[in-house]
């Protein structure tokens, strides 16, 4: 069944997805929600990098000459498309310096993509001080985590505290990209989190059900901006339960 949907055969994949995303956030020090599943390195790469790209989120990407080739051909998409693509050289260990993607920034609205540990060699490059400089230049920064995880310790909200220490901005980090959503998967991720309290409250039952018909309509905006409002009030609900 369909892990979204509210009938009886659904709440064993939706059991199964929720645990499924609360292992694996537990293994990187990421919170549930923070966590989005796609087919594979290869999707999530371009989400990242065309998605930004084609929505004019960015004007230039700026990325090493040796990154998997689901970044290099995401680039070089996105590149036909008359955006920047500027690509960083290594040194003999496949290290990308910091002062070399300094000296690489441009004024334009840029993305940083760098992964984090090479597919062919092993290099584990040193991402937060990349991203420090990213942040510094005020571009956005996307590391390709898939060789990574499961080899060297991950932990997001410590990537994320050591970033903002050095520069004020935070990762983001890929197996998954916490930032560069756009309403629609917002809008299915809150209606992922709702669904798991429908039966609980019969008001918001009813304000989910509107949420998800402005969803299947193709209101995404909509969708997700009152999925915000059903989340708050539910929380609110919540608390009164408690307390």
């Amino acid at each position: 069944g369909n892990a979204s949907q509210p009938y009886s055969f659904a709440r064993k994949p939706h059991k199964a997805l929720a645990e499924a995303r609360e292992t694996i956030a537990s293994c990187i020090g990421a919170e549930p929600e923070e966590i989005f599943f796609t087919s594979g390195g290869t999707e999530s790469d371009n989400w990242a990098i065309k998605g930004l790209a084609y929505d004019h989120l960015v004007d230039s990407v700026i990325t090493s000459q040796i990154e998997h080739h689901a970044v290099l051909n995401a680039c070089a998409a996105v590149s036909r498309r008359g955006i920047y693509v500027h690509y960083l050289s290594v040194e003999h260990g496949g290290t990308v310096l910091p002062e070399t993607l300094a000296l690489g920034m441009t004024e334009k609205k840029s993305l940083v993509s760098i992964m984090m540990v090479n597919n062919e060699i092993g290099t584990i490059e040193p991402i937060q001080e990349l991203a420090a400089v990213a942040h510094s230049g005020g571009a956005l920064f996307h590391t390709d985590a898939v060789q990574a995880v499961g080899h060297i310790p991950i932990d997001v909200k410590e990537m994320k505290e050591l970033c903002c220490k050095l520069d004020e901005g935070c990762n983001y980090i890929f197996t998954s990209i916490d930032e560069v959503l756009n309403d629609k998967e917002r809008a299915k991720n809150n209606i992922l989190l709702m669904n798991r309290d429908r039966c609980k409250f019969s008001e918001i039952n009813a304000l989910l059900n509107q949420v998800e018909t402005l969803y299947f309509d193709g209101n995404y905006t909509k969708a997700y901006e009152m999925s915000v409002q059903v989340l708050n009030r539910l929380k609110e609900k919540s608390g009164q339960v408690n307390q």
